[in-house]
């Protein structure tokens, strides 16, 4: 019986000419959009290195999940390290809106959801709270820690793939915000898998398969 997890984004921005991302609703209205990313790095071929096709539409029937599966993995989401917006502008995770757990988790920005997460707290940049929570990641300022388990999925095993290889070592997240809203604002709306990460703090911490 086919699950009924999605496995399409509703949130995929679109590349606008000025170098931004908007989003936009299904009548084509702008509601949110996402920063300018300075990134001198190559762009890698990780679809070719995972023998996974280039077309979109062909990944789309490899992200078609048949359930759920028992590999999960834990990631700072966001913390407050200088990133690859303009300027280097911090992220300040303690601004934003999100779910305690079922925010969907998505792959290099292709709107293709390959997992969910299941779990996510946010911690501030605070000495004491440290000293009694002693299995606390280091990290810059206050920082967004979120557990993920990935689909039983194709696209997701070669995820999983990518991941045990050190191609996929970061997470995104993905904040759509009001266009009049405050730049640091935003509700997390989705966390995306990636080797080309905007906060280089937002690493994945561990991989596991439970009950192995």
């Amino acid at each position: 019986m086919p699950s009924e997890l999605p496995y399409r984004s509703p949130f995929a921005p679109q590349l606008q000419p000025d170098g931004t991302y908007v989003a936009k609703t299904n009548e084509g209205v702008p509601f949110a959009y996402a920063d300018v990313i300075e990134d001198p790095d190559p762009i890698i071929d990780w679809q070719a290195e995972l023998g996974l096709p280039h077309d979109l539409e062909e990944l789309a029937v490899l992200a078609r999940p048949r359930g759920l599966s028992s590999r999960r993995l834990r990631a700072v989401c966001g913390d407050e390290s200088v990133t690859r917006r303009s300027a280097g502008r911090p992220l300040r995770p303690q601004e934003w809106l999100y779910r305690f757990s079922g925010t969907p988790f998505s792959m290099e920005h292709l709107g293709l959801i390959i997992g969910v997460c299941y779990r996510m707290e946010n911690f501030p940049n605070d000495p004491v709270v440290r000293s009694i929570m002693m299995d606390l990641p280091e990290a810059a300022g206050n920082f967004l820690v979120v557990e993920v388990q990935l689909y039983d999925s194709m696209l997701a095993e070669a995820a999983w793939l990518g991941i045990q290889r050190r191609r996929f070592t970061h997470v995104c997240p993905v904040l759509l915000r009001p266009l009049d809203a405050p730049p640091d604002s935003g509700e997390l709306v989705e966390v995306c898998l990636t080797h080309r990460p905007v906060c280089p703090g937002a690493r994945i911490l561990k991989h596991w398969t439970e009950g192995s």
